[in-house]
């Protein structure tokens, strides 16, 4: 039986993911090849008895979301990321209002750069990733119901479009 992964993602839109796309080439081409640049909403386990119907009900009303990210860091020997550094609260509220609870687990918004699970691609990743801007703010307007069957590529199953909030 092969394995399925499934998660919600906002993934970042192409006018802002260049620079991203272009640093993930250099230090993790195996990551930038599975899945584009993108901030995990929702893991696998948190999704269990929640169907993209439900999803679809749940994020009715509910507004983009703009977070902004700090400079890279290491994380777990040589994996790199971008810590989100403002945002928390309407990713928490989005995150809450798709789980059906106020009380979930908390999750630390990032954008992956490279992951450790992945062979080190740059003697020094970290450093490769200081090209990037010093603050990074994106505007997400679409979460991703995404599948990944037996470690391949990440596809997209379903897709949510989230409101202005005007």
């Amino acid at each position: 039986m092969t394995e399925v992964r499934t998660q919600l993602s906002l993934y970042v839109p192409v006018t802002a993911a260049a620079a991203l796309d272009a640093v993930r080439r250099a230090v993790d081409p195996i990551q930038r090849r599975l899945i584009p640049p993108h901030v995990t909403l929702c893991r696998d386990e948190e999704l269990a008895g929640l169907t993209p119907s439900v999803v679809r009900a749940r994020l009715a009303g509910a507004s983009m979301v703009t977070l902004t990210f700090g400079r890279a860091e290491r994380f777990f020997g040589h994996g790199v990321l971008l810590p989100c550094v403002e945002g928390l609260t309407a990713f928490r509220a989005l995150r809450a209002r798709i789980l059906g609870s106020p009380t979930i687990r908390e999750a630390a918004p990032h954008l992956t750069l490279a992951h450790p699970r992945n062979p080190s691609a740059v003697a020094d990743p970290l450093a490769a990733a200081q090209v990037l801007a010093e603050r990074l703010v994106v505007t997400l307007p679409e979460v991703h119901w995404i599948e990944q069957e037996a470690g391949g590529k990440w596809g997209i199953r379903h897709t949510f479009q989230l409101g202005t909030g005007l």
